[in-house]
């Protein structure tokens, strides 16, 4: 957008939490994202998993499904989420 002269007249709307991406959020070259966790998704996976190996089935929905709530990042939260990502990939 900023090359093409365009930024401001142009909304960008992404769908990752990449690290470029959420930089372009902050910075206003793009004006939102929408994650998908995949953290998230893994952490409750190994949750689950362990809950199953220990013989509990219970906590299953009828479904067999489980959400992981999308989240959208715009201005307004960029910074607390750029946060808890790097927290994430430290381990923490």
């Amino acid at each position: 957008m900023r090359e093409a002269g365009r930024q401001g007249q142009v909304r960008v709307v992404g769908f990752d939490e990449d690290a470029l991406t959420l930089r372009g959020v902050a910075d206003g070259t793009i004006h939102s994202t929408v994650v998908q966790q995949p953290y998230e998704f893994g952490y409750q996976s190994m949750k689950g998993l362990v809950r199953v190996l220990g013989g509990d089935r219970g906590w299953i929905p009828g479904s067999k499904q489980m959400i992981v709530d999308t989240k959208v990042i715009d201005k307004t939260n960029v910074g607390e989420f750029q946060s808890y990502m790097r927290q994430l990939l430290r381990g923490g």
